[in-house]
């Protein structure tokens, strides 16, 4: 009998009561990229603006209780556009202690998060996740991940953060 050696804490939540389309429409007006590097990881990343009463705030809420009820405390968040043929390298977020992402626009043939366990090992196991609408991802910040290229005309939406553990075992 074979038995799993290694777990990850890791979770899909399906987040009610959130309108993507208007979120949707919040995001795209500040559409302007954190950066114009195309070699960042960040150049899809915008700055979320939370606004009072908005959907982003509803969001954002549902997120920051989410983490109360497991020990954790937001750390950042932004928002991300893929247009045609965009997608994330890989890279980790090694500062915090999970990540997240909530899909809040995916259009058919939108790219897949792929968490990989060693990049360097093609027979190392790797998850690929399809995108849902409404779905919240969380997983360890030192797993490696990336976004594969977006083949829809139509733009990709998402929002990503960060959460730290607030009761951290040293």
């Amino acid at each position: 009998m074979i038995e799993s050696l290694f777990t990850v804490n890791a979770g899909i939540i399906d987040v009610p009561g959130i309108d993507n389309e208007k979120l949707a429409d919040e995001i795209l007006l500040n559409p302007k990229r954190k950066t114009d590097d195309v070699t960042s990881t960040q150049f899809e990343d915008t700055i979320l603006n939370v606004r009072r009463g908005s959907e982003s705030q509803k969001l954002i809420e549902y997120i920051i209780n989410y983490g109360k009820d497991h020990d954790l405390s937001l750390h950042s968040y932004w928002s991300q556009i893929h247009h045609y043929l965009e997608s994330t390298d890989l890279h980790q977020h090694g500062h915090v202690d999970f990540s997240w992402v909530y899909y809040v626009k995916v259009p058919e043939n939108s790219g897949k998060l792929v968490l990989y366990f060693n990049e360097n090992d093609e027979r190392a196991p790797k998850y690929i996740m399809e995108p849902k609408e409404s779905r919240l991802i969380i997983f360890p910040s030192y797993i490696k991940h990336k976004v594969t290229k977006h083949m829809n005309q139509d733009v990709r939406i998402s929002i990503s953060g960060d959460y730290l553990l607030i009761n951290k075992q040293s």
